[in-house]
């Protein structure tokens, strides 16, 4: 990751940069901003911008968010998936160093090397779904930390409550659109609760337990 590039610093102080490593997220965002600016007008205000990389390799959605960050951004969001990562040794490595050094950065005050060449991580917010975002919608209609490998052994949990479930636009975005196949405000009142059990992300535990900290957004969202 190049951490000494310059970038063109432009006024977005209104801005929210949202990186997503998937369609299907870019979608649910799309969706939500819809929705939830409803009860939050400020969000009216604000213009958030869900990016979908080229590459969704951990290195450049890290990287990503480092330069939307020099290009003037207040507010970074990145939300990673793990189903990779956790298939790819190489992949997960990549992704350990950076979560340690985003974690120690919002946690440990540092002024060594490592802490000003990873400053701009004070700005970032870095949102982790295990192993993906459809964890987010089961724990709209239950609670779980149950583990899934990936999205083919979590699907057949998801469709208990979402049968034709499908991973499309036209699924998010038709009629009902995603926001109102998951309940609405209520399904959303009851993922961020369940959300709140959850015991806290860690490396140590993100090959035992599932989890989405999509909650977090929101309570970004109400922050604004």
């Amino acid at each position: 990751m190049a951490m000494s590039r310059k970038v063109a610093n432009i006024n977005l102080n209104n801005s929210v940069a949202i990186i997503v490593d998937g369609k299907d997220e870019k979608w649910y965002l799309e969706n939500i901003k819809k929705h939830y600016q409803e009860q939050h007008p400020s969000l009216k205000r604000i213009k958030i911008e869900p990016e979908l990389p080229s590459k969704k390799k951990v290195k450049e959605l890290f990287g990503l968010a480092e330069t939307k960050h020099l290009e003037g951004y207040k507010h970074v969001v990145l939300i990673v998936d793990l189903d990779t990562p956790n298939k790819d040794p190489k992949e997960f490595r990549i992704f350990e160093d950076l979560y340690n050094k985003y974690f120690s950065i919002k946690n440990v005050p540092s002024t060594g090397r490592i802490s000003a060449k990873y400053k701009w991580m004070q700005n970032l917010t870095v949102i982790i779904n295990n192993p993906c975002l459809e964890y987010w919608y089961i724990i709209h209609f239950e609670y779980t930390q149950k583990f899934f490998n990936n999205f083919s052994e979590l699907k057949p949990e998801l469709q208990k409550y979402l049968p034709d479930y499908d991973k499309n636009e036209k699924y998010y975005k038709g009629t009902p659109d995603i926001y109102t196949r998951l309940r609405a405000d209520k399904g959303l009142a009851v993922a961020r609760n369940n959300a709140q059990k959850f015991s806290p992300f860690t490396i140590n535990t993100c090959k035992t337990y599932g989890i989405s900290e999509m909650n977090k957004l929101f309570d970004f969202f109400d922050s604004l």
